[in-house]
């Protein structure tokens, strides 16, 4: 052989074992009409692709195209955003096609119970019950257990707390149970999170100060981790306040608690007084006794009578005087 000829055949050899790239245009095809499960929707959700590497693939896959507007289950998409997204998404210079119609009709279809829905019936099922104050906001957040409702609809069953809670509030474990089927029962666990105008205090406040008015001011406060009932905007404060002292300190912007403030005894136990029985005619008779507890005026107080050492219920009306209506 020749040597022009070996040098052909040796060119021919090695064009036969070099790497031939083949390259093809990435293809994108939408339905006029297309079902998202998301609020956010990727394009992989709502599109075939094709003719796009691993690389390219994954980049598209994963491209968020929309967002459904709280509330809105519907929108449409135009072809010419939806080009621009894609193209901005791929490598520079690598053609695109994307077979789909002027405007694309995107419908949300959610899957399962959304922690927004089930939040919403937790908390409407509490104020219905009572287990929430008509006064208080309510604020549910789903901690765990979602995961297990997203093949049930929200109509289809019910949601109870596992234990018996005189209020639903703080971190609760929750039994959701199918209508249709008792015995399948799914857990989920929810913090419950209170709000409230209440009086909060403008300052710290320690117990040894005399309660004032001036120190509280409406505003809105988390009552969630608090176990005792908060005086509410809409209570009067000078009634609260009036004749108290306070049982514990109070930080600046703590909510003032009914607990917080007790009032001061008009009477102290053992003191000696007057035991007035009315008749339902009107006739009074009085009798020596003395008082077995402390009380304030208004209280429901028990006295012992002097002469007989008898028990008797009655109303303190002052601070030396009981009234028994007989």
């Amino acid at each position: 052989m020749c040597l022009s000829s070996f040098k052909r055949a040796l060119l021919v050899g090695a064009f036969c074992f070099m790497p031939i790239e083949v390259w093809a245009a990435v293809e994108v095809r939408l339905a006029p009409e297309v079902t998202a499960h998301h609020e956010s929707v990727a394009l992989g959700e709502v599109a075939t692709i094709s003719g796009a590497g691993a690389a390219e693939f994954a980049a598209l896959s994963g491209l968020m195209i929309s967002q459904f507007p709280s509330g809105q289950a519907e929108m449409h998409l135009p072809a010419s955003y939806l080009s621009r997204r894609i193209q901005e998404a791929l490598p520079a210079g690598t053609e695109m096609h994307l077979s789909a119609p002027s405007q694309i009709l995107l419908r949300l279809v959610k899957e399962g119970i959304s922690a927004d829905e089930l939040g919403q019936a937790i908390a409407a099922r509490a104020h219905e019950d009572g287990k929430i104050p008509d006064w208080v906001e309510s604020r549910v957040e789903i901690l765990s257990g979602l995961e297990a409702l997203k093949d049930l609809k929200l109509a289809d069953v019910r949601v109870e707390p596992a234990g018996a809670n005189a209020a639903w509030k703080g971190e609760l474990t929750l039994k959701v149970t199918e209508t249709e089927n008792p015995a399948a029962v799914r857990w989920v666990r929810a913090k419950i999170r209170w709000f409230g105008h209440v009086w909060a205090a403008k300052r710290d406040i320690g117990v040894a100060q005399a309660p004032s008015p001036a120190d509280f001011a409406i505003a809105r406060v988390e009552l969630t981790a608090e176990r005792d009932e908060a005086v509410g905007a809409t209570d009067s404060l000078e009634n609260a306040l009036r004749g108290a002292r306070y049982r514990r300190a109070i930080r600046a912007g703590g909510p003032l608690l009914k607990a917080s403030v007790e009032r001061k005894p008009d009477a102290k136990a053992g003191q000696e007084l007057k035991v007035v029985f009315v008749s339902e005619n009107g006739i009074r008779v009085s009798a020596d006794g003395s008082l077995l507890g402390a009380g304030a005026v208004g209280d429901e107080v028990k006295a012992r009578l002097k002469s007989s050492r008898k028990v008797v219920v009655g109303r303190l009306v002052s601070s030396g005087v009981v009234e028994v209506t007989l």
